[in-house]
């Protein structure tokens, strides 16, 4: 594979930490459904298929035959990363939320 080559992610993973470090090398992905990020990637830094090996294929033929998908959503993908899915800014966020659980008092 060449370094725009796409990278399929069909864990199920809310937060997927392969697709995360493709687009930030600015890779684009290839996701199944159950992925967390598919709505945020797909159509615009990546593609979302069901969870199944024909769809999965299907797009990554679509993708490796098209440079100029692939150039645009490895663009589009590392503009998230760092825009939105950096670690600082998911560190914070956990970070955050671990704050509030700790500050819940019941009743």
């Amino acid at each position: 594979m060449d370094e725009k080559s796409p990278i399929p992610s069909v864990n199920g993973s809310a937060f997927s930490s392969c697709l995360n470090l493709a687009n930030f090398n600015i890779t684009p992905g290839i996701l199944t459904e159950r992925c967390g990020l598919a709505d945020v990637i797909n159509g615009y830094a990546g593609i979302a298929v069901p969870h199944d090996a024909v769809h999965l294929s299907r797009a990554l033929s679509e993708m490796l035959a098209n440079d100029s998908l692939k150039t645009e959503f490895g663009k589009r993908g590392r503009k998230l990363v760092e825009e939105k899915y950096n670690w600082q800014k998911i560190a914070a966020q956990v970070e955050g939320l671990y704050t509030a659980v700790m500050a819940w008092q019941p009743g």
